[in-house]
C-alpha cells in the first residue's frame, strides 16, 4: 500500500471490532492494546514513556533507560510514521498479535507477552516490520485438475487479462512443475506515459527478494572461508564509521534482522536527492550513528540498513564490487541472464516502471519514491523466468552445495554430514516477497511446483494472485 493511502483512523474502534469478546479478562488486553497504539500514535515521547512507566513489568522496563527507550521510540515513529491497525489476534491467554500498515513502511506485526492476570502488564513487545498487509479478494483462478492443461492455459490468460482490463494487475507470470513451465504470461503496461506492453522478457523491480541473492553471496563467502558468521562488521569494514555498532553486530545478526539496524527509508532519505545513493557505503553513510533499536540479538526487526551493511561485506571479503560479485557468482551460474541493477537515470531497456495509487485513485509514477538504484536490500530488475532459474539452480545445488543450501532455507548451519551429502536441501518449501509503492513481486516454490507473479503495482497484488495461481496448479 502507499503511504499516500494511508488513512488515519479512530484505533480504539478497529480494535473493538477485531477483539473476541470474552468477559473481563478481554476487556483488560483490549484496554492494554487500545492504550499502547493510542501512546504509539501520539508521536509523543512522553506520552510513549508514561504508557511504559504503568504498562510494563518491572523486569522489562529493567532493561532500558528511559532514554534508551525515548531513542527508540523516535526512531520507531520515524521509520513507520502512524499505525493502522487491520487485526487483533489474542494467541493465547498471554499472547497478543497486532496486524497493522504502517505510514511509511508497509505491513508491521507487533508481538506482546502479557501477564496473565490482572492488570495484564507486558512482558515483552516483538516488533516485525515487513509482516502481512492488507488483504486482497480476488476470484478464484480456473483449475488445471478440471480443465485439461492446454484449456487451463487458455482460461488462465482470460483470467489474467480481465484482472489488467481492471487495472488490478499489471506484470508477468510464471507457473512450473520442476523444471517444466506450465503457463507464462505477461499483462498490462511497463510505462503507462509510453504505452509501452509488459512482456516475458520485462524486468520488474523485485524488492526484497533481492536479499535472498545477498543471503546465497554470504553463504558461498562462508562455504569458501572468506568469512564466518559468527565475524562481527569491524572484522570485514574496520572503517565502518560507527565503532561501537561495528564491534558487537555479527553477519549472522544482520542474516537475521536481529542487529538492531533500522530501515534506510527515512526522513533523510527522502529529503535529498537519491542520486547520492549508488553504493552500500553511501547508504552506511546515512544511517550508521543513529542508535540501535535494541542489542544485537535482544530484539527483531526487519532491517534493509542490514542487509546493505552485508552487501558492503559481500564487497570486502570478495575484493570485488557487490553488484560484479552478484553478476559473476550468483546471477550467472542461475542463467539468470536478464537480471540487474537498474540506474533509474539512464535508458535500459526492457525494465517496468512502478505505478502506485494516490489517495484520489490516479495511478502516479514512483521514479520519487524509490532508489535511484538498487542495492543489497532490493532494488534488482529480475523476469520471471530468472527468478524461477534461481529457485532451480538453488536447490541444484549450483549455487552452494548440499549443506549451505539447506542453511538458505532453513538457517540451519552445515554440519560434516551434510556437506559431504550427494543431494542439495532440495524440497523445501518456501516463498519470498518484495514490496514497495508500485513494486510487487513474489517467488514461491516447494521444488515439485513453483509460482513466480511481478507486478508494477502495489502490493499486495502479487501475493494475492500467487495464492489463487497456486490453488488452481496444485496437485
Amino acid at each position: 500500500m502507499s503511504k499516500s493511502t494511508v488513512v488515519a483512523v479512530t484505533m480504539a474502534l478497529l480494535i473493538t471490532i477485531a477483539l473476541p469478546s470474552a468477559g473481563q479478562e478481554a476487556s483488560g488486553i483490549q484496554a492494554r492494546i487500545e492504550a499502547f497504539v493510542a501512546a504509539f500514535n501520539s508521536g509523543d515521547a512522553d506520552t510513549m514513556l508514561r504508557y511504559y512507566e504503568e504498562a510494563l513489568t518491572p523486569e522489562l522496563r529493567a532493561r532500558r533507560s528511559d532514554e534508551e527507550r525515548r531513542s527508540m521510540y523516535l526512531r520507531l515513529t520515524q521509520d513507520l510514521g502512524r499505525l493502522e491497525v487491520q487485526q487483533i489476534k489474542i494467541d493465547g491467554p498471554n499472547s497478543v498479535t497486532i496486524v497493522a500498515e504502517s505510514e511509511r513502511s508497509g505491513g508491521i506485526q507487533l508481538s506482546f507477552e502479557l501477564e496473565e492476570n490482572p492488570p495484564h502488564r507486558i512482558a515483552g513487545i516483538g516488533i516485525n516490520i515487513g509482516g502481512p498487509g492488507p488483504e486482497m479478494d480476488l476470484p478464484p483462478a480456473p483449475n488445471l485438475a478440471t480443465l485439461g492443461l492446454e484449456a487451463w492455459r487458455l482460461a488462465v490468460d482470460h483470467y489474467l487479462l480481465g484482472l489488467a482490463d481492471e487495472e488490478v494487475f499489471s506484470g508477468t507470470v510464471l507457473l512450473a512443475r520442476r523444471d517444466e513451465v506450465l503457463f507464462e504470461g505477461a499483462y498490462g503496461l511497463a510505462n503507462r506515459e509510453h504505452e509501452v506492453a509488459n512482456a516475458l522478457d520485462t524486468r520488474f523491480d523485485i524488492g526484497s527478494i533481492t536479499k535472498v541473492l545477498t543471503k546465497t553471496a554470504i553463504g558461498q563467502l562462508a562455504r569458501d572461508g572468506k568469512l564466518s558468521l559468527n565475524d562481527t562488521v569491524a572484522e570485514h569494514l574496520p572503517n565502518y564509521p560507527n565503532k561501537s555498532v561495528a564491534s558487537k553486530v555479527t553477519i549472522d545478526h544482520l542474516l537475521r534482522h536481529t542487529s538492531g539496524l533500522g530501515d534506510i527509508f527515512v526522513d533523510e532519505f527522502f529529503r535529498g536527492s537519491k542520486t547520492r545513493f549508488r553504493s552500500p557505503d553511501d547508504y552506511i553513510e546515512m544511517f550508521a550513528d543513529t542508535p540501535l533499536l535494541f542489542e544485537p540479538g535482544e530484539g527483531r526487526q526487519y532491517s534493509n540498513a542490514g542487509y546493505v551493511v552485508l552487501g558492503a561485506i559481500v564487497a570486502a571479503a570478495s575484493g570485488r564490487p557487490y553488484s560484479e560479485y552478484l553478476e559473476e557468482n550468483v546471477l550467472a551460474p542461475a542463467a539468470m541472464t536478464s537480471t540487474l541493477f537498474p540506474s533509474k537515470d539512464l535508458p535500459i531497456p526492457r525494465v517496468a516502471t512502478g505505478y502506485t495509487k494516490d489517495e484520489t485513485g490516479v495511478w502516479r509514477n514512483n521514479v520519487f519514491l524509490t532508489p535511484i538504484q538498487g542495492c543489497p536490500a532490493g532494488g534488482l530488475a529480475a523476469t520471471a523466468g530468472d527468478l524461477f532459474r534461481f529457485d532451480r539452480a538453488l536447490r541444484k545445488g549450483i549455487l552452494l552445495g548440499p549443506g549451505w543450501t539447506r542453511w538458505v532455507f532453513t538457517d540451519h548451519l552445515p554440519d560434516q554430514a551434510s556437506l559431504k551429502g550427494d543431494q542439495p536441501f532440495a524440497d523445501q518449501a518456501w516463498g519470498v516477497a518484495g514490496g514497495a509503492q508500485g513494486v510487487n513481486a513474489l517467488l514461491e516454490s516447494d521444488g515439485q511446483t513453483a509460482s513466480v507473479v511481478l507486478a508494477n503495482l502495489d502490493p499486495p497484488i502479487a501475493m494475492a494472485l500467487g495464492k489463487v495461481l497456486r490453488e488452481s496448479f496444485e496437485e
